[in-house]
């Protein structure tokens, strides 16, 4: 039996989890800038430069992890 097969296998897995977590990631995109767009919140907040509110990327980093940061943020 070849012990490259199962660090093969590992390496395919990682791959095709990554891959699935990228696309589902980018299709939530178009949906989070329809809403940003339809709350006017890109009158003040970018993605990733600070217009007159901090970047989105910097909120993200500052909320990450916390319960019920999404919902409140949304709102």
């Amino acid at each position: 039996m070849s012990t490259h097969q199962p660090r093969i296998t590992m390496k395919k897995f990682f791959l095709c989890t990554s891959l699935a977590l990228f696309a589902a990631q980018a299709w939530a995109a178009p949906d989070m800038l329809a809403l940003a767009k339809q709350k006017n919140c890109l009158a003040c907040h970018a993605v990733d430069a600070k217009i007159v509110g901090p970047a989105y990327k910097a909120v993200a980093e500052k909320y990450a992890g916390k319960p019920g940061a999404e919902q409140m943020l949304v709102n």
